[in-house]
């Protein structure tokens, strides 16, 4: 069975993937950088979208501010 993922669209038009497990530590190392624009708000998004139902997320669209700071996390996140 595959994974359950999260779509983000930045603003260039790419899409990042994040599976499901990964979301919450995706969350957490945004609030560790809260003090980056657009950190806050792609937590907030995050934890909006893990109140939803998978089957009812649409891809959640951002910023630019939030674009680089998820694409910046995301590499943390591949780097730890």
């Amino acid at each position: 069975m595959p994974q359950a993922s999260t779509r983000f669209t930045l603003d260039d038009g790419e899409t990042i993937i994040v599976e499901n497990g990964d979301l919450r530590e995706v969350y957490e190392l945004l609030w560790a950088e809260a003090h980056k624009p657009g950190a806050i708000t792609v937590a907030a998004l995050i934890h909006a979208a893990l109140l939803q139902p998978e089957f009812s997320r649409s891809a959640i669209d951002l910023t630019t501010a939030q674009s680089e700071v998820l694409r910046e996390t995301i590499a943390q996140l591949h780097d730890s």
